[in-house]
């Protein structure tokens, strides 16, 4: 085989192996919609854990009401629509461990134990999302902290997204959790 025949396989082998690659990548994210209020099924890998990730619906996309994890992917029903991800059973673990860890992690910039100026540490956003998803009753994985800000000396709030909006939370700088509301 000449040159030119050996270089148009090679080109046909990183195609096909492109293509493999870029499927895998779009089998881990789907965007499933209930259509007129029905129940829908849309495939995803489900050999870890789906997690919403973006809501596109007026209405809430609540698990366990209007979207779960089934067999060979996720269904909704009742209006939701939105966009699921699948993660792998080694970021599910990573999710979960870093979640028991909560309590013991310290923010990552510069090692700090107490809060930046400008906002609450990793560990006190963590400790308002727990909170959130309890009062929810909620996976911890849907509480998903979105900010904070300084509100008066040792006190900061926490925006909290969740499926069913914006939940505000606030934290002192030793984590106790003072107060949840829903946001506006």
């Amino acid at each position: 085989m000449d040159g030119s025949g050996k270089n148009l396989i090679a080109a046909a082998l990183l195609i096909a192996i492109g293509g493999t690659t870029s499927a895998f990548a779009q089998d881990r994210s789907v965007v499933c919609e209930s259509i007129d209020n029905g129940r829908n099924s849309c495939p995803i890998r489900t050999d870890g854990r789906v997690r919403m990730v973006e809501q596109f619906s007026k209405t809430p996309c609540v698990k366990h009401d209007n979207w779960d994890v089934e067999d060979n992917g996720v269904w909704v029903s009742g209006g939701c629509r939105a966009r699921f991800e699948s993660m792998s059973r080694r970021e599910h673990e990573d999710r979960r461990d870093d979640d028991r860890r909560g309590d013991d992690r310290r923010d990552d910039q510069a090692g700090m134990q107490t809060p930046p100026p400008d906002g609450a540490s990793i560990r006190l956003q963590a400790k308002c999302a727990h909170r959130v998803a309890e009062y929810q009753r909620i996976s911890t994985d849907d509480a998903v902290p979105q900010g904070s800000r300084v509100v008066g000396d040792g006190l900061f709030e926490v925006n909290i997204g969740t499926p069913q909006g914006t939940m505000v939370c606030t934290v002192d700088q030793d984590g106790n959790v003072r107060g949840v509301m829903q946001g506006q």
